[in-house]
Order: C-alpha cells, then sequence, then structure tokens
C-alpha cells in the first residue's frame, strides 16, 4: 500500500546559515519548527542551543523519505536571534537551513484526521503522537484539565513531555499542545497537579501546580507552575531530592485536617522491595518523608507497582470516610490515614477485570479539586490505534472513560464502585431504542435480566459477543473470560460502551469493570441483539434499550 503523504505549509526562514556536518544555524522566522516523522525511521537526537545553552532535546523519527505526519518544535520567544540545531545519532541526517520550516503556529492535525477509521470517537486520543499515563488530572475556574504523557515526535513509548488539554464538560476536549518538555534533568515523567488557592508555595494565590519526575539519575520530583492554566514554568530545584525511596509518579492532595499537603511516591522502600512513600509539606517545595507502605518483593509481584493515587471516600450510605490507596497495575487498598501514615484494613483489590495477567487499563488517576465532591477516576487506554500495525499511523494509544468513583458496602466488604460520569450522556443522540431497533457505530447498551442457574445469555453488539454463563459465572467478550457475578438481587445488570476501536463493560451496580480497548468492532455491522438458552425459560425481568452516540470530535 502506498504510504500517505502529508503535506504541511509552512514558513522557510531566510535568514540562515549551515554550520559543521549535523548542525544548521537558523534564525527563526516563527516560534514553532515543523518536525517531520517518519514512523520506524532511525530516531535521531535533535538538540537546540539559544547563545550555546541547550534549551531543548527529542529524539525524533526524522523523516528520511516519506513524511507520515509533522510535529511542532516550540522554541518559545524564537524571533530576531540564531539558533543552534544539532542532529546526532545513528544515521543523523545532513541538513541544511532550507531543510528546516518554522510557523507562529503549531502544525495542526491534518484536516480529516479525526474521523480516521482507527481512531476512537467518544475516548479522548492525542491529536498526533504517542500517549501514555494521565497526569496532572485536576479542576480549575470552571476547566478541567487532563496532561498525559507525551512523545510528540513518534507513535511508540519514549522521549516523554506532558501534553495538555483542557475540557468545560469532561467529553469534549481541547489539546494545548505540550507544556513541559525533556530538560537537564530529565524526561517529564508522570505526576500530578494542584490548585493551590492559600498560595503556599508563594507562585501566586490560585495558582496551577504541576508536580512531576524528572527522569534523569537520579530521578528527582520537581515542580512547575502556571497563573493562567496555559503556560507553565519550572521551579529551579527539586523538589525531593533522587533516593531509592522516592522514584517516581508523585501524587500530591491537600490534608485539611492537618493543614499540608501529602505525596504518595511510588518507589524502593525496603530493598528489592516495591511500595509507596509519604511525605507531607506546607509549601509544595520542602517535603518530608512520613511513612510508608510495603508492597511486594520484586521478583514476587508488582502489587503497589508505579503511579501512585491516593484519596479520601465517604462510605455511601452510612456515615465515616476511608482512604483508598490505588497504584498503576489495577490493584488496591481501604484503610485509614491520620496525615502521616496509612493503615490498610483490606489489600489487593481489584479495580478492573481482564482476562489473563494483562492491564488494558493502566495508570488510572484522579481529578483533583472537583467542585461538587466526586471523584473521577481515568487510566490510559491501550487501545489498538495503530489498526494492525498501519505504517502511516499518527497517533497511538488514548484515555479510558471518565468515571465517577464510590465506596460503597458490598456483600465481602467495603469496595470502590465506579460509575461512567453522568457527562457521558450529552452524546446521546435522542432518545434510546430496544436492542433490536438499534442501527449505528457508536453506542451504548443497558441489558440487564435474572438469569436462571444454568443460563448462557448471548449479546451481539456490532459483531462483539459478550456471554454471560450461569453455570461458569463468567463474562466472555470474543471468547475470553473474566469472573463476573450477579448482584445483590442476583440479576446480571451490563452497561456497554462501545466506540469504533474499543469496548468498556460496566456492572449497573458499579462493581464490576471490564475495560477492552483491543477490541475492533466490525464496521459493516450496525446492529444490536440478544438470546439467551438453557432452561425453558433461561431469563427473567429482562430490560433493554440503547443509544446512539455522537462522536466528540463532530465539529472538527
Amino acid at each position: 500500500m502506498k504510504k500517505k503523504v502529508i503535506h504541511v505549509s509552512v514558513v522557510i526562514c531566510c535568514a540562515a546559515v549551515a554550520s559543521a556536518t549535523g548542525a544548521v544555524t537558523v534564525t527563526p522566522t516563527g516560534r514553532y519548527m515543523a518536525v517531520p516523522v517518519e514512523n520506524g525511521a532511525p530516531k535521531v537526537m535533535l538538540e537546540v542551543f539559544d547563545g550555546g545553552k541547550r534549551i531543548a532535546y527529542d529524539q525524533v523519527e526524522w523523516a528520511r523519505g516519506t513524511t507520515n505526519w509533522t510535529g511542532s518544535l516550540d522554541l518559545g520567544a524564537a524571533k530576531g536571534r540564531p539558533f543552534e540545531f544539532r542532529f546526532s545519532g545513528k544515521d543523523a541526517p545532513n541538513l541544511s537551513a532550507a531543510d528546516l520550516a518554522f510557523s507562529d503556529s503549531r502544525y495542526p492535525a491534518p484536516k480529516g484526521q479525526y474521523g480516521e477509521p482507527w481512531r476512537p470517537q467518544f475516548h479522548f486520543t492525542p491529536p498526533l503522537g504517542w500517549n501514555n499515563d494521565p497526569n496532572g488530572l485536576s479542576c480549575r475556574n470552571g476547566e478541567w484539565h487532563m496532561f498525559y504523557q507525551h512523545n510528540p515526535f513518534g507513535i511508540t513509548w519514549g522521549n516523554m513531555h506532558w501534553g495538555h488539554a483542557v475540557s468545560k464538560d469532561l467529553v469534549h476536549w481541547n489539546d494545548q499542545g505540550d507544556v513541559i518538555a525533556p530538560d537537564d534533568a530529565g524526561p517529564m515523567f508522570s505526576g500530578s497537579a494542584v490548585t493551590d488557592a492559600a498560595d503556599t508555595a508563594g507562585f501566586g494565590k490560585g495558582a496551577h501546580v504541576l508536580v512531576y519526575t524528572a527522569a534523569g539519575k537520579p530521578h528527582t520530583q520537581r515542580v512547575a507552575w502556571s497563573l493562567d492554566g496555559r503556560n507553565y514554568a519550572k521551579w529551579p530545584h527539586a523538589a525531593v531530592e533522587g533516593r531509592p525511596d522516592a522514584n517516581r509518579d508523585p501524587k500530591v492532595g491537600w490534608y485539611a485536617p492537618g493543614k499540608h499537603w501529602t505525596m504518595v511516591v511510588y518507589g524502593e522502600v525496603e530493598k528489592k522491595r516495591h511500595g509507596v512513600s509519604i511525605f507531607i509539606s506546607k509549601d509544595l517545595k520542602t517535603w518530608e518523608k512520613a511513612s510508608h507502605v510495603k508492597g511486594d518483593l520484586f521478583d514476587e509481584g508488582k502489587y503497589l507497582y508505579e503511579c501512585p493515587d491516593f484519596f479520601e471516600l465517604p462510605i455511601e450510605g452510612e456515615k465515616g470516610t476511608r482512604w483508598v490507596l490505588t497504584a498503576a497495575n489495577r490493584q488496591y487498598a481501604i484503610g485509614t490515614f491520620d496525615g502521616r501514615t496509612f493503615t490498610p484494613e483490606v489489600e489487593r483489590l481489584a479495580q478492573w477485570r481482564s482476562p489473563g495477567n494483562v492491564n488494558p487499563v493502566y495508570a488510572a488517576q484522579t481529578f483533583a479539586d472537583v467542585p461538587d465532591g466526586r471523584r473521577i477516576q481515568v487510566a490510559w487506554s491501550h487501545f489498538d490505534t495503530r489498526a494492525g500495525g498501519r505504517a502511516d499511523a499518527m497517533f497511538n494509544q488514548g484515555m479510558s472513560l471518565p468515571m465517577e468513583l464510590k465506596l460503597v458496602r458490598a456483600a465481602d466488604g467495603l469496595r470502590l464502585a465506579r460509575f461512567p460520569v453522568k457527562e457521558l450522556e450529552s452524546l446521546r443522540a435522542g432518545a434510546p431504542t430496544p436492542l433490536a431497533g438499534f442501527n449505528g457505530e457508536l453506542a451504548e447498551v443497558e441489558f440487564s435480566c435474572e438469569p436462571v442457574a444454568d443460563a448462557v445469555v448471548a449479546l451481539d453488539v456490532r459483531g462483539v459477543a459478550i456471554v454471560y454463563d450461569a453455570v461458569k459465572r463468567t463474562l466472555a467478550l470474543n471468547g475470553k473470560a473474566v469472573a463476573w457475578d450477579l448482584d445483590a438481587r442476583g440479576r446480571l445488570g451490563l452497561r456497554v460502551f462501545v466506540d469504533r476501536v474499543g469496548v468498556e463493560i460496566f456492572s449497573l451496580d458499579g462493581l464490576q469493570y471490564v475495560p477492552a480497548p483491543d477490541i475492533v468492532p466490525d464496521p459493516a455491522k450496525r446492529k444490536i441483539s440478544w438470546r439467551a438458552s438453557g432452561a425453558k425459560k433461561p431469563v427473567h425481568g429482562v430490560t433493554e434499550r440503547a443509544w446512539r452516540l455522537m462522536s466528540i470530535f463532530a465539529d472538527r
């Protein structure tokens, strides 16, 4: 298949002279430099020097032949003085001034890109490049902020920046470009964000403060801030110096009873043991280690592995609260917290279910400072967004649906329950129909019944087989089964979201969740049906309805 060539209009600088092999000195005519990317090309180190000081560096799959897409390197206030661009690495290009192009605007995603057959239509995906962990989830001045691990110059992991998107409704996202980039302290690894309403850090009242890992040698926890929610400056010091028990992925929150900040950080809490360290601070800059929570030994498992999150939730229908400590690979603990020490009451619970020991979603994080007090979570979702390895793909990966977390008293004790956020209802295109009356691509399905002891209930959702087996007590997606329990009333209740790429299934009581971002519904199939087998009357009390959903990219 012939590769798709992306043509981008650029302004070629005229004030430039070529220097030694592997370097070009240019006076940019715009803030952004065009970076032509050819997927799979040998990676090149691109370094930018301003007056002899290195101001940027990136690993780039610099196009030698076909340009699959064009990224934007933000040079800041670049006009009017010469910059030196150095290229190194195996097969680094020997470029001239005429090979570099600049613009005052970011190079946009090509027209029509959001309609790609391999792009999810109501899940967040990066306009261009690779994404993984959600970072800095927070609310500020009526906006939802989602930062994310981003490689702006490739569709594979690496070269980590923080991308930035904002939303007014948790559904439609506007990408703002990268806000922090690799520097001399290392690439930008994961972290969190808070609004410093009382100006404890001295950056200004209401400053939006990012706390992140700079992944140099050693890793350090660092701070950046903004007063406008768009432009972020890095504090020049390490908030937590490199140490074996504070490696990466800081999640920061405010502990009101103690009037101090807390930070949970993943790392080695004992020799060859994973875990989470807890730090406290009055000003977001100077941190004291308070305690740690033990995970697994390195060679035994990954309990409390990477990307911790830590938050308090009320118990639904009861007085009192509990604290929840989660980690990247699905497991979590519930317990109490006195401002310094977390005491688990129950551990190693599962946030989601999937066949085998895989994590179709990962590194889940929750939003800080939500005005109505909800605890809303988003996870990195491993979408099959390269559609089987397309050479001309311009992006890769995405995010789960946002979901509200609640702490409920289940049959076996306190558990997290999760529900798709109410804002997703805005995507419904009209009234619901019975399943047999559905005809469309993007779908939300609700199905509930009381199955008898030997029932098999099967849904066909646009060619995706979802099968509940009452004898095995399993739910299978296209033949891959997970354990599945009926609710407290003995009913099977499913809420299914079907995107162009990816399926997510929630139990109606919120206690079970199966993400399946690798499933691609059959584009030719637009119908939904169900059937039941087993006893003479295998199910009772069936309720069913389905909505057609709109794309979040319809306005693009």
